[in-house]
């Protein structure tokens, strides 16, 4: 019903020898003959990054790709580019991460030694977390939210760590969300296994 509504696409008359280039028209769902507007001449835009971290893999295979493309199309094909791509430096993800670095810098200045607060505080922050992004899930996996981290575990297995097809296919990035509690989680089992064992050598000592 809904395709029946679009208006006709009519293919732009070409005014320059073609190369054979097809894109894929989302419209007619289907490859067509590439078109520049304006002779040879092709204009593009490219949304480029935003700087609110360090620079990984997905950055440079995205980019990398862009320039091979420009690359064939001028060398090879023989068109006239002007290409853009934007550098975002201010926006609200930049703006989160500098405030969360900032108030991470302010707790680790504030708390210089691991201490039962600290693992209260890490702790609390990460079950808002995981009941963020799967208080849902845990609640229909295990039959409630994730509070402890004996629930985190019975959670894990019931998505199968991360692997579960369901789950994975709940949100593209719940994966990743899994894979970063799952560290967090185990990070925070060692910081209390080590704040037990200083408290049993300081009762140790006591005693002696």
């Amino acid at each position: 019903m809904a395709d029946s509504k679009r208006a006709p696409w009519t293919a732009p008359e070409p005014s320059y020898p073609q190369t054979g280039l097809q894109v894929y028209n989302s419209l007619t769902k289907s490859k067509v003959a590439f078109v520049p507007r304006a002779g040879n001449h092709v204009s593009w835009y490219g949304c480029g990054p935003t700087v609110y971290d360090a620079a990984h893999m997905g950055h440079a295979s995205t980019y990398v790709a862009f320039d091979v493309i420009r690359r064939i199309m001028e060398d090879y094909l023989g068109y006239d580019m002007t290409v853009v791509m934007n550098i975002t430096d201010i926006d609200d993800k930049i703006i989160v991460r500098a405030r969360h670095k900032r108030l991470v810098a302010e707790y680790r200045a504030r708390t210089p030694r691991l201490n039962a607060q600290a693992v209260d505080d890490v702790g609390a922050a990460l079950r808002e977390y995981v009941d963020k992004h799967f208080g849902a899930m845990a609640q229909a996996r295990i039959g409630r939210r994730v509070a402890s981290g004996t629930d985190w575990a019975a959670f894990a297995a019931a998505v199968d760590q991360g692997r579960d097809a369901e789950f994975a296919a709940s949100d593209e990035k719940a994966p990743m969300r899994f894979t970063a509690a799952s560290a967090a989680q185990a990070a925070l089992d060692t910081a209390t296994a080590q704040l037990g064992a200083a408290d049993d050598a300081g009762s140790a000592d006591a005693a002696a």
